[in-house]
């Protein structure tokens, strides 16, 4: 095997094994939300994940985003579609979110990307008669990638 193909895939498999550990540190129990797993204020997402590879919070911390259910209820006939959610960052470095939306499964669209400061707060919103499937996360170098939810709407 000729040394640039060795090197290639040598970065690969480091590439692969990263986003592995990220995704893993991600899905660890945030210590919130019992019941259906669904979006509620004080949820986090967190990634270790290297610079420019996103996140998907909706899987990994945050829970349903699609709808906003009364307390003890888990009907999705009795509960409305999420209007926004407003998240935080908590973290240390900047941070990049964005929503992916649409009128109904199967079809998604993305929002565009918009950086995030730590301690600065930004509301993600699908827009009327459509659905929130996911909030994307991806961070800078500059450490541990970290949202929480703040409010919900």
């Amino acid at each position: 095997m000729r040394s640039s193909r060795r090197t290639t895939v040598l970065w690969c498999g480091v590439a692969a094994l990263a986003a592995f550990a990220g995704c893993w540190w991600a899905a660890r129990d945030s210590g919130t939300a019992t019941g259906p797993d669904r979006v509620s204020a004080g949820r986090e997402c967190r990634s270790q994940l290297p610079r420019g590879i996103e996140l998907s919070c909706g899987i990994y911390g945050f829970g349903d985003l699609r709808y906003l259910c009364p307390a003890g209820v888990d009907d999705e006939d009795r509960c409305a579609r999420t209007s926004w959610v407003t998240v935080r960052n908590t973290g240390r470095s900047t941070v990049y979110v964005g929503c992916t939306a649409g009128p109904r499964q199967g079809v998604r669209e993305e929002d565009p990307r918009r950086a995030l400061e730590p301690g600065g707060e930004a509301t993600l919103s699908p827009g009327r008669g459509r659905f929130l499937f996911d909030i994307a996360l991806s961070g800078t170098d500059g450490g541990p990638s970290r949202l929480e939810v703040v409010r919900v709407g």
